[in-house]
């Protein structure tokens, strides 16, 4: 399968400062210093909890003949797309929207958490290409009959498309992703069925991964979106441990529980549908498109309950979306950088973090990414969590927008100053007791989200876990 673009090629082409590995070093001496990665070692990147290598692939749509009889073809190879260009067959322009140059969306190229595997294959009674779906346990190949063309949702999900379905009695199929692709099959006697697979966006067009964990939306009607951190840098996941390591490059669980797997399986646990969102290198290009795909779920489920997760950079867009959106009923921020002058007075690492990652401290941009002057605009329940010997991000960051946002009548407002101890927690450490605290204090508050009557008191200004 031939792919249309990397989305590893893509990271750090949106930072201020220059490529990513530069922001990347400004983190390695920290890492080498602790043991974490062995000095020399290279900072690994990967893409989410999906394969190394996943990538989106352009479904293309051809046509041969014309009428009812009129035969269609789909393919992500852009090499067998070339060869049926060449010996007859052309793009179906109809069945898709103009300029797309034959492309009805796109797939991923391996499995995605919340994906299914979409298939082609071949009747020749009808004779027809049909496109389906096939579990994880389902035989695919050339001997089954059924090529795998890519991987795509069962039901729709934030930005994704119906390929729309139709079949006539003969049972001979046709998709289409527009309505004159419609309207050309009804006239020659088909009729609609149900969508195999629902396709993902342009990748440059939006968020460009996701992935989808625990119950259906339609069925839980409440969703946290997870960000990842790491500098601001999308599609970066690195071999230390910090909150955005995810399981294929380190271990599944850690015992602080801050990865975003270990929220992830503890939100699930709770009823929530979780989306695990990356987003491009660049913290305002960012948190564009996180916006974006929060307006794209509030289409798809309006009366939903709708939370932010994150830690590091992912919790200070967490925050940033809150503040941008008072429908957000709940924020778990851990290691949030909150007031991005003050973090830059932490040290020549943070400045050049916030460099690279945000951009240059010119006109107002600094204090217009920085929830500390934003948060009265937020309504949600917001949990800070930072460790007391934080190096990166400094326990300052949480106790100055805790101030402010009580000060500003929040209706729920916590900060929880994780003690030092021989766990890792984010940039810093802790201990079993503390961890402990933070989990109960963060459960509490999702049942409170969650259940009508279910109320957690949000306790004195700080909360020092125990030592």
């Amino acid at each position: 399968m031939e792919l249309a673009g990397s989305l590893e090629a893509d990271v750090g082409a949106q930072l201020p400062g220059g490529h990513v590995d530069g922001a990347l070093k400004q983190y390695a001496p920290r890492v080498h210093e602790r043991g974490v990665v062995p000095p020399g070692h290279p900072l690994e990147i990967a893409v989410g909890n999906a394969q190394q290598g996943t990538e989106l692939c352009p479904l293309t749509l051809l046509t041969k003949g014309s009428g009812a009889g009129a035969l269609q073809y789909a393919t992500t190879d852009l090499a067998d797309r070339t060869r049926h260009l060449a010996t007859g067959w052309s793009l179906d322009d109809r069945a898709v929207r103009v300029g797309a140059d034959g492309v009805a969306g796109y797939l991923w190229s391996k499995r995605v958490p919340g994906t299914v595997a979409a298939v082609r294959s071949y009747d020749p009674g009808s004779p027809t290409f049909r496109i389906g779906t096939v579990q994880a346990h389902e035989a695919t190949g050339p001997s089954s009959g059924r090529i795998v063309l890519g991987y795509g949702f069962a039901a729709h999900e934030p930005g994704t498309s119906a390929l729309a379905a139709f079949t006539d009695d003969g049972g001979a199929w046709r998709y289409a992703t527009t309505v004159a692709g419609a309207r050309e099959a009804t006239s020659h006697g088909f009729r609609a069925a149900p969508s195999p697979v629902q396709l993902l966006p342009d990748p440059d067009a939006g968020v460009p991964y996701f992935e989808v964990h625990g119950p259906a939306l339609a069925t839980s009607n409440r969703a946290v979106i997870v960000i990842h951190g790491g500098a601001w840098m999308g599609g970066v996941y690195t071999t230390f441990p910090i909150a955005q390591l995810p399981s294929h490059l380190g271990p599944p669980q850690t015992s602080a529980g801050d990865s975003i797997d270990d929220m992830t399986r503890r939100y699930t646990a709770l009823g929530w549908t979780v989306y695990a969102v990356d987003y491009h290198s660049g913290g305002v290009r960012g948190l564009r498109e996180l916006q974006a795909f929060y307006d794209s779920l509030r289409r798809s489920a309006p009366s939903a309950k709708v939370c932010t997760a994150g830690a590091s950079a992912g919790a200070h867009l967490a925050l940033m979306l809150a503040a941008h959106n008072p429908a957000i009923v709940c924020v778990v921020a851990l290691a949030a950088p909150t007031d991005l002058h003050s973090l830059a007075r932490n040290g020549p690492i943070d400045v050049a973090m916030v460099r690279n990652g945000i951009g240059p401290d010119s006109g107002d941009l600094w204090r217009a990414n920085s929830p500390v002057a934003l948060l009265g605009r937020s309504r949600a329940a917001t949990l800070l969590v930072t460790a007391a010997d934080d190096h990166v991000v400094p326990w300052s960051q949480a106790a100055e927008l805790e101030a402010i946002m009580r000060a500003q009548g929040a209706r729920w407002v916590q900060a929880l100053q994780m003690s030092p101890g021989p766990l890792e927690f984010v940039h810093g450490t802790t201990n079993a007791g503390a961890v402990q605290l933070y989990l109960l204090t963060e459960r509490c508050l999702l049942l409170q989200t969650a259940t009508p009557g279910v109320s957690c008191s949000s306790g004195p200004a700080v909360r020092r876990a125990p030592s």
